[in-house]
C-alpha cells in the first residue's frame, strides 16, 4: 500500500463503534475496479467512514483510490455505496488496516447505517 499515513485527529471527529467479534461484519468490494470482488473484516465504523482489515496487502491501492459499488454487512444488516481510501495502518497483529470515507448509494442506506450505529450505541457497555 503506498503513501501510508496515519490516522489523523480530523478523521476521528465522529465516535467510532467497534464490532463486535460475535457478529459477522464484511466489507465486500471489486479492487482493481475490473478485479475481483474482495472481502475484508470490518473493524469499525461510524456516521462518515470506516476500517477495516486485509487479509494480505494491497499494493496499488492509495490514499484517494476510490472503490465503487461497495457493500458493507453487519450481522442481518447490508448497505451499498461508495468509499474514498483515507489512510492506512499496522494492527498490533501486524495486519494492514485501511480507512474510509462512506457514502450510502440511497436514503435507505445512509437509514440502515443510522440504525446500525443507533444499535451498537445502545449495546455500548456503560
Amino acid at each position: 500500500m503506498a503513501n501510508a499515513s496515519t490516522k489523523s485527529a480530523e478523521s476521528r471527529r465522529d465516535e467510532r463503534y467497534h464490532v463486535s467479534l460475535a457478529d459477522e461484519a464484511y466489507v465486500e468490494f471489486r479492487f482493481p475496479e475490473n478485479g475481483p470482488r474482495r472481502r475484508c473484516k470490518l473493524s469499525d465504523l461510524s456516521v462518515s467512514g470506516m476500517s477495516f482489515t486485509f487479509d494480505r496487502d494491497l499494493p496499488e491501492m492509495e490514499i484517494g483510490t476510490r472503490l465503487s459499488s461497495v457493500t458493507v454487512g453487519v450481522g442481518s444488516c447490508t448497505m451499498s455505496g461508495d468509499m474514498l481510501v483515507l489512510h492506512f495502518a499496522q494492527r498490533v497483529d501486524r495486519l494492514p488496516v485501511c480507512g474510509v470515507l462512506f457514502y450510502p448509494a440511497t436514503e435507505n442506506d445512509q437509514r440502515q447505517l443510522m440504525t446500525l450505529l443507533t444499535g451498537l450505541e445502545a449495546a455500548r457497555p456503560r
